[in-house]
C-alpha cells in the first residue's frame, strides 16, 4: 500500500573534517482524513469535500503535515545536551567513526571521514518530509 508522504530522520554531525550524516529512520505519513467528516447522502445535498472550503482545509492540513518539525541540539560546546542523548546516539556516532565505507543510497552525502569524538563540533538531529516522487 503506498503512503501519502515520508519522514526521514537523520543525525548531522559537523566535524573538522566536514559533515556526515547517519539516518535514524525513514517512516510513512498518510495525511488525516478527518478533514471529510462523516457524510450522508441526500438527494439534492453535493458531498462536501467537493466544495472549495473543503479543498482549501485539505491544501492547508497537506502543508501542516508536510512541515518537519525543528531540529534538536544533540551535542554542541564539547558536550552533549543531556545524557540521555549521550547514550542514545554516542553508539551509533561510534559505529559511524569505525565504518569503513559510506553506506549507499543515502540523500546526503558526507564531506569528510568522521575519525574521533573528539573532531565533532556539534550534533544536530533533523528531519526530511516529503511527498513520493520528489
Amino acid at each position: 500500500m503506498g503512503c501519502d508522504y515520508y519522514i526521514d530522520i537523520y543525525l548531522k554531525i559537523e566535524h573538522t573534517n566536514g559533515i556526515s550524516y547517519i539516518t535514524l529512520s525513514s517512516n510513512r505519513g498518510y495525511f488525516c482524513e478527518c478533514a471529510w467528516g462523516v457524510y450522508e447522502k441526500n438527494e439534492d445535498e453535493q458531498p462536501y469535500w467537493h466544495c472549495e472550503e473543503a479543498m482549501e482545509l485539505r491544501k492547508k492540513l497537506e502543508a501542516f503535515m508536510l512541515k518537519p518539525r525543528p531540529e534538536v541540539i544533540v551535542y554542541s560546546d564539547k558536550q552533549y545536551k543531556s545524557e540521555f542523548l549521550r547514550e542514545k546516539y554516542e553508539p551509533m556516532i561510534m559505529e559511524k567513526i569505525a565504518e569503513k565505507k559510506s553506506k549507499k543510497f543515502t540523500r546526503y552525502t558526507d564531506t569528510g571521514k568522521l575519525k574521533s569524538l573528539d573532531d565533532i563540533i556539534s550534533v544536530t538531529k533533523f528531519e526530511r518530509r516529503y511527498e513520493p516522487g520528489l
